[in-house]
């Protein structure tokens, strides 16, 4: 039985009731979710993080560290020769491609940056960009940690980066994925750990844990299209032989463990 179909006789309630005498959408299964889970937790909770997710931090940390400025030179950009220093051009891209890493952290600079774009027209320069990477992490990294930019004008920024053929390296759908889980409320987290690892004295323990994943999976998919484009910046890959959009990406758990999921 498809896993859509098994999800049509569920039903969120208190007492899991397991039948249905009539056709409830997808979206009314999600609604019951956050309706029960609202009532459950506070929002004064925090939520303990995994090895997993403080390590990444970690690592992404090192990471930015390697494109920041130092400050006396980011308050001269700022502040005081914004127009006149100019930080990036061709030839220092050309000569050290982890400048371009930093133009695009460094987004908060362009409207001033007069000798650099990404309207390059050297097949050999772009090439040098798409392949510059920090211990993995590539330019659509360094992109969405940008500071100091509206998240509308980091996707447009992605966008371009995309429309040149850039892609994803593993660790750059880390950095996507730690974004997203960062965009949710203490309460949301709380309802996947709770839905994904059940007390046994609990009526979702009842259900088997392929479902319980399934719904999550579902659940992450209208989180994202309900806060719009701006939590998730990669793009979709899709299966023409399946109903449901496949992007490669993971969701971080409290159990130090990747939950695969749909989008």
């Amino acid at each position: 039985m498809k896993k859509q179909m098994l999800l049509s006789i569920l039903i969120v309630s208190s007492t899991s009731v397991f039948g249905m005498e009539s056709y409830i959408s997808f979206s009314s299964y999600c609604s019951s979710l956050f309706s029960y889970f609202s009532a459950s937790f506070s929002d004064n909770k925090t939520v303990n993080e995994s090895k997993l997710v403080s390590a990444l931090r970690q690592d992404i940390r090192i990471f930015e560290n390697q494109l920041k400025l130092d400050k006396w030179r980011e308050r001269e950009k700022t502040y005081l020769i914004p127009e006149t220093l100019q930080l990036f051009s061709h030839s220092s891209i050309r000569n050290n491609p982890v400048k371009f890493l930093q133009y695009c952290y460094y987004q908060k600079f362009h409207k001033n940056e007069h000798f650099f774009s990404l309207d390059i027209d050297d097949i050999n320069l772009f090439d040098t960009c798409r392949n510059a990477q920090i211990g993995g992490y590539s330019a659509l990294s360094a992109a969405i940690l940008a500071t100091d930019v509206w998240p509308e004008s980091k996707l447009i920024f992605m966008q371009e980066l995309i429309n040149h053929d850039f892609k994803p390296t593993e660790k750059d759908i880390k950095v996507t994925n730690l974004y997203f889980y960062d965009m949710l409320t203490v309460n949301q987290k709380e309802m996947f750990m709770h839905l994904l690892h059940a007390l046994p004295t609990t009526h979702w323990h009842e259900l088997p844990q392929d479902i319980r994943q399934y719904i999550a999976h579902y659940v992450i998919q209208l989180l994202k299209e309900n806060q719009g484009k701006t939590v998730w910046f990669l793009p979709v890959k899709k299966k023409t032989n399946d109903c449901m959009q496949v992007s490669e990406c993971t969701f971080y758990d409290n159990n130090d463990k990747y939950l695969e999921f749909c989008k």
